[in-house]
């Protein structure tokens, strides 16, 4: 392979209460990612000259200084079989615990839940080769998205800042993707095909020959990632990166959006969504435990589950699918299940 594409990128959490602080990916850290960028992000402060000649006392400085990276995964959990310890981790646990998740191991489950009002944050360091540079980013939080669609496996988008280091030269390194002796052993992403969308009441249950099937289905974290600056904290660079909510002030909380067909027209269901969207409370707000998610994978260590705690529908409209279907593509603001003191609007499992 040229050396221009290769790219490793490891990532590992950094110990609580140490935030900033590189822990030292190995190669045992390693992810296999598509489509990664990285970039130095800062901002050149100019002087405006009124004289006609340019000199070098007259050039810029070099102020707020950050990292930041862009990458996708297939979701994947344990390749080396039941998760039988708290050394065993799904391939994707470091970086959802820098998305705002902490994860919690009991009985051969990983939960990932995010802390009560925010609080108890973790971050990550990633380790990023490319053109024989190592871009160290620690401190890193960010968000994530996750696509389920039919017949492919589900597609995380990770969207990752960082506090800033200068890039420096460093030989390559060859990633270990099976040994597992730090907890991440890699497998193949299981297919969309067959996985549970148990979206009840939304969804209608179709058989053979009847329409409504669940096309796709998109769950966005919204994470708000902020900068933290203060002449009195860290440097004059940015000093943390805090994810401060999901969503806006006045539009906050975790998106779910689903693209699917149009209930069977001979059943009098068509406009079944349109009178949900309409009739958005009561019992149109779904809000029973265990009846909003989606499972994928099989076997030991390689079952992923993600529950929602409530659906409130926020938008809908019509589209076309393949083949000319016609469509809905339906948007909802997820919940926290009905009487919790906790946050459980959306739980991540993997067994």
């Amino acid at each position: 392979m040229p050396l221009d594409r290769i790219q490793p990128i490891y990532c590992d959490t950094e110990a609580a209460g140490t935030y900033g602080t590189d822990s030292v990916p190995t190669l045992t850290d390693a992810l296999v990612v598509m489509n990664p960028e990285i970039k130095v992000d800062s901002t050149v402060i100019n002087r405006k000259m009124r004289s006609q000649l340019l000199r070098p006392m007259y050039t810029g400085v070099v102020g707020q200084k950050s990292m930041s990276a862009t990458f996708e995964t297939f979701m994947a959990g344990y390749g080396g079989g039941a998760i039988d310890a708290n050394t065993k981790f799904p391939a994707f646990h470091h970086l959802l615990q820098s998305c705002g998740l902490v994860g919690d191991f009991a009985v051969a489950t990983w939960t990932y839940t995010m802390p009560d009002a925010g609080w108890g944050q973790l971050s990550s360091t990633i380790y990023a080769y490319k053109h024989g540079l190592l871009y160290k980013m620690v401190g890193t939080r960010g968000n994530a998205a996750w696509t389920f669609q039919a017949g492919q496996p589900c597609r995380a988008a990770w969207s990752m800042n960082s506090l800033f280091t200068a890039p420096a030269a460093a030989a390559e390194t060859i990633p270990d993707y099976t040994t597992g002796t730090t907890g991440l052993i890699d497998s193949s992403p299981p297919i969309c095909v067959g996985s549970v969308m148990d979206f009840t009441p939304y969804a209608n249950a179709p058989t053979v020959g009847q329409f409504g099937l669940i096309d796709s289905v998109t769950i966005d974290l919204r994470n708000q990632v902020i900068p933290r600056m203060g002449t009195n904290f860290g440097s004059t660079d940015v000093s943390e990166w805090l994810i401060t909510g999901h969503g806006t002030d006045d539009d906050d909380g975790i998106l779910v959006s689903m693209d699917l067909e149009v209930p069977d027209m001979g059943a009098g269901e068509e406009a079944a969504w349109w009178n949900r969207f309409f009739a958005a409370a009561g019992p149109e707000i779904d809000r029973t435990v265990g009846d909003l998610n989606i499972t994928v994978g099989a076997g030991a260590g390689k079952v992923m589950v993600w529950q929602l705690g409530g659906l409130a529908p926020l938008t809908i409209e019509d589209i076309t699918l393949d083949g000319g279907r016609l469509g809905h593509r339906v948007t909802f603001k997820a919940l926290g299940t009905d009487g919790s003191t906790g946050e459980d609007d959306l739980v991540i499992t993997c067994t």
